[in-house]
């Protein structure tokens, strides 16, 4: 099997190194269990510019076209853009090839049903019961039908972001591609905005030669140096897949993930009133941001499908992950990368002041994260013990959230375990007002975990 230990699915869709942790065989299997389960229909599917792209292609197209699946293809596209032409279109779903941040020898495939939203956890595990099971229904020769090429498709979403506002500045803008998906589509985009820009990183490569893929503090170094050097207004970075963003403000400072997200969040809630909603391991800097302007903070589970289903159920007005995938519901329910990057800058115009002060209000409290390696198969038992000795340690508990895993709050921080949707490992994650007693709830959460374990 493909993944851990009989784990298809993991918190992001199906992914693996490609050839070793997931075959053509596999591949073309699960495109035969997602037809079996959904139905037939009519399935748009785009890919990344990882080089085992074709192989993901041909082997999923021949399992949904077994299966009585047509397809229309999109072709080389992000995956926002693949959710929301998604529901523009009308498909019945749409799957999109990219295994997003991760290193270039993985790949991946991501569901999203008819309303561009991600699969939730419930209907990949009915797709996982049919490939475990191979209850696959193959259609005769007489009943398979078409693949049509639907790239001109791409134009409709290109409307929509280059329309989304109008800006009045000129901005001087260093768009750091990073060999992905977004090549083609950013820098169109921004032309069509009117902002001045400068592409580094900028062709097709699912080698990503320029750098990592995920746009982290040390992946950006390069734009950094540019935006200082070459006195840009700022540097905006996608992933592989552009569905996460990343700052580097004009004086070429990395923006923390945590602080742009609670300052665009209370930007959001002040403008328009209403609600946001986050994950269960984001930072207490976006709750104190958004209060202050009169919102809530809503939390949900680790992953975008969770937080696009607790903005369609809250009608909140925004939501986000700490990783820089941003989901603005006005427009669609993926995290949208070449989106989210234009409204941030356009909060930024309209404040007034530059991205490094629009920013210098939200507080930087430390967080720290590692994991306990753990077998999948151990993960409910110890997870059951955790829930039963974590809040010992602690005294003025504020909130005990048991969401994804447990969090339990203090007036001083906070301590999340949680089990990897992705890899055989216990997440262990803390947030306090300084790095030393971030570090001592970290601790705390590693203890109780090897003490589950020393007794397993």
């Amino acid at each position: 099997m493909c993944k851990f230990l009989g784990k298809l699915f993991g918190s992001s869709g199906v992914r693996g190194i490609s050839n070793k942790e997931l075959s053509p065989n596999e591949i073309m299997k699960i495109g035969q269990s997602i037809v079996a389960e959904e139905g037939e229909g009519e399935v748009l599917i785009a890919h990344d510019t990882r080089t085992s792209k074709a192989i993901f292609f041909n082997a999923i197209t021949s399992g949904l076209l077994s299966g009585g699946a047509e397809i229309k293809v999109l072709g080389l596209a992000t995956t926002p853009s693949l959710a929301y032409l998604t529901k523009e279109l009308s498909v019945k779903y749409g799957i999109m090839i990219t295994a997003s941040h991760n290193p270039p020898q993985y790949n991946g495939i991501k569901v999203f049903d008819n309303d561009g939203i991600a699969y939730d956890d419930s209907k990949e595990n009915r797709i996982e019961d049919v490939y475990f099971s191979k209850k696959f229904r193959l259609v005769s020769w007489n009943e398979i039908k078409n693949v049509e090429e639907y790239s001109h498709k791409l134009e409709d979403y290109i409307e929509l972001i280059s329309t989304s506002v109008e800006f009045h500045n000129k901005w001087n803008i260093a768009l750091d591609i990073g060999c992905g998906a977004s090549c083609f589509l950013a820098p169109r985009i921004i032309k069509n905005l009117n902002l001045n820009f400068m592409s580094i990183n900028a062709q097709p490569d699912g080698f990503f030669p320029g750098r990592l893929s995920e746009p982290t503090e040390t992946s950006l170094e390069d734009l950094s140096n540019i935006v200082k050097e070459l006195d840009f207004d700022l540097g905006i970075a996608f992933d592989g897949d552009a569905d996460r963003v990343a700052f580097i403000d004009e004086k070429g400072h990395f923006i923390s993930m945590d602080k742009a997200l609670a300052a665009y969040s209370a930007y959001l809630v002040e403008k328009e009133g209403g609600n946001i909603v986050v994950p269960i391991d984001t930072s207490s800097c976006v709750d104190e941001a958004v209060l202050k302007k009169g919102g809530k903070v809503i939390r949900t589970g680790v992953g975008d499908s969770k937080v696009a289903k607790g903005l369609k159920k809250y009608s909140a007005i925004f939501g986000g992950e700490v990783s820089g995938a941003w989901i603005n519901p006005k427009f669609h329910f993926c995290p949208d990368g070449i989106l989210s990057g234009i409204l941030f800058l356009k909060a930024v115009e309209e404040d007034g002041r530059s991205i490094s002060d629009f920013v210098s209000e939200i507080p930087s409290y430390p967080i720290v994260r590692t994991k306990v390696k753990c077998q999948n198969t151990l993960k409910n038992k110890i997870m059951n013990k955790v829930y039963e000795r974590i809040t010992k340690p602690f005294q003025n508990i504020t909130e005990i959230l048991t969401l994804d895993g447990v969090r339990v709050s203090t007036e001083d921080g906070w301590l999340l375990i949680r089990p990897s949707g992705t890899e055989p490992t216990i997440r262990v994650v803390a947030e306090a007002k300084n790095i030393k007693l971030s570090k001592k709830y970290l601790g705390i959460g590693i203890n109780i975990i090897k003490e589950i374990l020393k007794g397993i």
